[in-house]
């Protein structure tokens, strides 16, 4: 099994590593030359990271030998046989890139066998508390802290996350909490500032909206005991305490399609 990350090396070895290279194909070059990743997985498994990062005029090149199942080093002038498998993973939206003009489209739908689809940790909030389990034994023991678990409060709070970052980020806000925290239990104020403060601001989100919709259910249930005639109205009014051109307002704003 041979990983190769495409964002993380250089435009200019990413084809030496990938392919190989023959002694003196260019400055810096090995003595006896070198064989690439997919030579050295041969039999096996190669697993690019990030292929959506790979640079345009060498997507041809690994075409070829995902068609051909043969690659030509660097420098080098004769074909040489590879059979792998190609596992490819990005965190960009390749088709969109394909319109573009960023990502070739035949490449894209070589690769593009058996797409695997892993939602945002966001829409798996079952997986967060697993994870947060699981990375606070991880760096507890790694730190050397005796650390049991989170607080109540710490916990809705992680809980409440979108986690734009997923399971980096919250790998990051679990280390930083374990560093800060001088009690055996994490707590709320060991979290990184920018987490409290988002989960603050989704607890006043979700408040308003809560108060939004218990203020238009009770003038339904106004207007549906006076009834929706002037007079109804006049009455619904009085007995919510707001005036008849504000009902009008409120009653504008619940239309459909409207906030």
């Amino acid at each position: 099994f041979i990983a190769i990350n495409c964002a993380a090396m250089p435009e200019t070895l990413i084809e030496s590593e990938l392919f190989g290279h023959e002694k003196g194909s260019f400055t810096g070059a090995s003595r006896g030359g070198r064989p690439g990743k997919f030579q050295l997985a041969h039999g096996g498994t190669i697993f690019l990271d990030e292929i959506g990062d790979m640079p345009l005029h060498l997507q041809p090149r690994l075409l070829r030998v995902l068609q051909e199942k043969t690659v030509e080093k660097l420098g080098g002038h004769k074909s040489i046989a590879v059979d792998v498998r190609l596992i490819a993973a990005t965190n960009k939206e390749l088709e969109g890139m394909v319109e573009r003009g960023e990502f070739r489209e035949d490449l894209y739908y070589r690769i593009n066998v058996i797409p695997l689809h892993i939602p945002p940790l966001r829409s798996r909030p079952g997986d967060v508390r697993q994870l947060m389990t699981w990375l606070l034994k991880q760096y507890s023991a790694k730190l050397n802290k005796n650390i049991k678990g989170f607080t109540t409060d710490a916990e809705n709070t992680l809980l409440s996350c979108r986690w734009k970052g997923n399971v980096r980020e919250l790998a990051n806000v679990v280390e930083y909490a374990i560093n800060m925290e001088p009690s055996s239990y994490i707590t709320t104020n060991s979290l990184p500032f920018k987490i409290t403060e988002k989960a603050q601001e989704a607890v006043q989100t979700t408040s308003g909206s809560t108060l939004h919709l218990a203020e238009k259910e009770l003038i339904r249930n106004t207007l549906a005991e006076f009834g929706s005639s002037v007079s109804g109205k006049r009455r619904a009014a009085e007995t919510l305490g707001i005036s008849l051109s504000t009902l009008y307002r409120k009653l504008k704003e619940m239309e459909p399609g409207r906030a």
